[in-house]
């Protein structure tokens, strides 16, 4: 793997009242990133994950997001479990001209739906296994 690493961004809520869930999904992303990068990476590119706690605080999900983006200078952000938390994700996405890729609008931009990719852990949310984005 010669090419540059794709620089992921996930803001997980890893304290607060929804860190359960947060702590969970840091977890599975870390065990997702060491499978592809395993494999040879996604489309012959390592994946280099960026976390950050969200602490279950729309504000400061949107520091640590601007903070992976200006400072990791990720291609990609994902996470939120609040509706108004991706919300606040959204925000601070530009970088040198160009706005950092939030996962659940490209993928619908392609005409999917970000649950035909990505399972949600969340109350009420219903599981089913996610395709693996390894095989894109």
């Amino acid at each position: 793997m010669t090419q540059p690493s794709i620089k992921v961004g996930m803001i997980a809520e890893e304290t607060g009242v929804l860190s359960i869930m947060g702590r969970a999904n840091a977890n599975v992303a870390r065990m997702v990133v060491d499978e592809i990068n395993a494999k040879g990476g996604l489309l012959g590119q390592k994946i280099e994950l960026y976390l950050e706690d969200g602490a279950t605080t729309d504000a400061v999900a949107q520091a640590k997001a601007a903070k992976l983006v200006a400072q990791n200078k990720v291609d990609v952000i994902f996470g939120g479990i609040y509706s108004s938390t991706r919300q606040a994700i959204k925000g601070p996405r530009r970088r040198g001209g160009q706005d950092t890729l939030y996962l659940p609008r490209a993928i619908r931009r392609a005409g999917m739906r970000p649950a035909d990719l990505l399972h949600r852990s969340c109350a009420g949310a219903a599981a089913r296994p996610a395709h693996s984005m390894a095989d894109a």
